[in-house]
């Protein structure tokens, strides 16, 4: 008898924690629209045509490059062993590259998450130097200060500075926006420092407005610059309420287990 209940007790815990984790395990595969460390030295190619949403990318789909001089892959630069997008100009000049994205089929809740690694040769300030884009044409723009922080705009006019970059250094940045509300639900700096002056600002940008695009690469900042962006990240991440559905089931197989045993 106790051996019988001992077995029940296992299967049900064996299938609360697959209900469980079922979900969690679903996580891994949501839509990664970008994913690009320029380990492979593309700049400006279309990534693998297919079904919505897009695969994996290691490119970007477009480019808009000034002079091919101003833009190229590099490494070994500023004490970084690994390739990335370098950008130098002169404040006549100006050099981005284009992420689009097409907004059909995208998950309209959840949250978008946005993630690179960003270095900028001196203090600098820029102006426009990411734009975030929405297809109700909103967007949310990120520059460098001179004053070593960044600054992120919302789509109202309201910016606030969230954290410090070194010259020569690269910063890893990260946004994660509420898609529901269309707030920022998270700003971390070098994967540690999360910042509270964003936190809750909204982003200006219409509820249930698809992401657009990502521009990196500097609007004219007046002066000589050289710029570095690696490892850029563009993840739609939906809302977890599944998860937490199978979760409750979970827990409701493994009740129902053990009231099964106490009977036995």
């Amino acid at each position: 008898m106790k051996t019988t209940s001992l077995s029940r007790f296992c299967a049900g815990l064996a299938t609360s924690l697959l209900l469980g984790l079922a979900p969690w395990t679903a996580q891994a595969l949501l839509p990664i629209y970008f994913n690009v460390d320029f380990e492979h030295e593309t700049i400006g190619l279309e990534p693998s045509l297919g079904p919505l949403p897009l695969p994996v990318a290691t490119n970007f789909t477009a480019s808009a490059i000034s002079s091919p001089s101003f833009i190229s892959i590099t490494n070994n630069l500023w004490g970084n062993p690994s390739k990335f997008a370098y950008f130098n100009a002169t404040n006549s000049a100006s050099a981005y590259l284009l992420a689009q994205i097409n907004a059909v089929n995208q998950p309209t809740n959840g949250f978008l998450r946005v993630a690179m690694e960003l270095a900028a040769a001196g203090l600098v300030t820029t102006t426009n130097w990411m734009p975030l884009s929405f297809s109700d044409s909103s967007q949310l723009t990120l520059d460098f200060r001179a004053n070593g922080k960044f600054r992120v705009e919302n789509a109202l006019g309201v910016s606030a500075e969230i954290g410090e970059y070194q010259a020569g250094a690269f910063t890893n940045i990260e946004f994660l926006i509420n898609l529901d509300a269309m707030i920022f639900n998270v700003v971390t700096v070098q994967g540690s420092t999360t910042n509270t002056l964003l936190a809750g600002m909204p982003t200006g940008v219409a509820p249930g407005a698809g992401f657009a695009y990502i521009a990196p690469g500097p609007g004219d900042p007046g002066v000589n610059y050289e710029f570095g962006l690696d490892k850029l990240m563009i993840q739609l991440i939906p809302e977890p309420g599944s998860a937490g559905l199978a979760l409750a089931g979970g827990a409701a197989v493994l009740a129902m287990t053990r009231r099964r045993r106490r009977v036995s």
